[in-house]
């Protein structure tokens, strides 16, 4: 996880914080287990 949130931050350095990533714990799911990962790329 370190080596993401710093590879984000290069990004967001690079392209002025347009890159966001969330992460939640999914045991709310129809499987009841998981990690669910958001990726969001903000367009200009």
């Amino acid at each position: 996880m370190g080596n993401i949130q710093s590879r984000i931050a290069i990004l967001n350095e690079m392209y002025k914080d347009k890159v966001d990533v969330i992460i939640e714990d999914a045991t709310n799911n129809e499987e009841g287990i998981g990690t669910k990962v958001v990726l969001v790329l903000k367009k200009d």
